[in-house]
């Protein structure tokens, strides 16, 4: 169901709202827009963005742009994962529910909900978390699992089923409550 391919980062920023990194690879090489963008070691750095023939920009999670889905691997608790700015180490876990069992080093992984990142990859580990104003989420600093500062090479992945997948959904839904009968 996926393809990957091995990408060199040409540019990278950490230190701007909104960061990007530049890779090496572009539609010649198969490089596609919406393609998960991971660390070496399969860790969730970001996704593309904008291709050209030969080259390639990633929006990553240090971006106030970007949103991920993720859950707890423990209890499968999902919520949203953003960056608010700031330490370019650590991002927001948000509107997880008051009943998941998260504790300090709870890993957070991706929940494949979305077209972009398979499931199970690891996004990073919890570090503090606290209730939200109404009492009624959880809201977590997750510390990131790939060193954003340090991308050097980086895999990219297609989800070759995504278009059937994308087509499928916009097609239109039947009205009411129409059964298979």
């Amino acid at each position: 169901k996926y393809e990957y391919i091995a990408a060199g980062v040409i540019s990278n920023s950490i230190n701007r709202p909104q960061n990007f990194i530049t890779l090496d690879k572009g539609f010649n090489d198969g490089v596609n827009i919406e393609m998960a963008v991971l660390s070496p070691e399969g860790y969730v750095v970001g996704y593309v963005v904008n291709c050209s023939e030969n080259y390639s920009v990633a929006m990553t999670l240090l971006n106030t742009d970007m949103r991920a889905s993720g859950r707890l691997l423990s209890d499968g608790n999902a919520g949203s994962v953003h960056w608010s700015g700031g330490d370019p180490a650590v991002v927001d876990f948000d509107d997880v529910s008051k009943y998941a069992s998260l504790k300090e080093g709870e890993v957070v992984v991706t929940t494949g909900f979305s077209h972009y990142f398979p499931e199970g990859l690891t996004i990073g580990t919890v570090e503090s978390f606290e209730l939200n104003a109404s009492q009624t989420t959880f809201c977590a600093r997750v510390r990131l699992a790939a060193d954003m500062a340090r991308l050097h090479n980086v895999l990219l992945v297609n989800n070759r089923a995504a278009d059937e997948v994308r087509a499928l959904e916009a097609m239109p839904r039947p009205a009411g409550g129409a059964s298979n009968e």
